[in-house]
């Protein structure tokens, strides 16, 4: 691992633990915004870079963190092509543990499996007007 690494780790885990311990409070927005230009321009992650300001963005906006990655609903099909009702067990994720989940996705963010759950989570936000 290289050190550009563990210094963005570090910051993430810094974010992860504000969130957890205070939630989404002005002081979260300030490192949001602290670390962006780390990814921005020593990363080099546009991907990261535009979810961090779409985050902090959001956060201001609605004062709350309400894309759904967690407690979203994947519609299932039955063998002849019909909808079947999916009822969710136990209870959804708080917007907490939302946020905190697209942060740990971000430590990874090379990795093919994040990379496609990060672009899903970019995609939530443009639907849901952001930009």
């Amino acid at each position: 691992m290289d050190s550009k690494s563990t210094t963005s780790m570090i910051n993430i885990d810094d974010i992860i633990q504000e969130a957890n311990t205070n939630g989404l409070t002005p002081q979260l927005i300030s490192l949001l915004k602290e670390l962006r230009p780390y990814f921005k321009d020593v990363i080099k992650d546009p991907l990261v870079t535009k979810l961090l300001r779409m985050s902090y963005q959001h956060i201001e906006k609605t004062g709350g963190y309400k894309i759904k990655m967690l407690s979203k609903v994947e519609e299932e099909i039955d063998e002849n092509g019909e909808p079947i009702p999916v009822v969710e067990s136990g209870e959804p994720a708080t917007e907490v543990e939302e946020f905190v989940y697209m942060m740990e996705l971000m430590k990874k963010a090379d990795h093919h499996l994040n990379r496609e759950e990060l672009s899903e989570i970019r995609d939530m936000f443009k639907a849901s007007g952001q930009k």
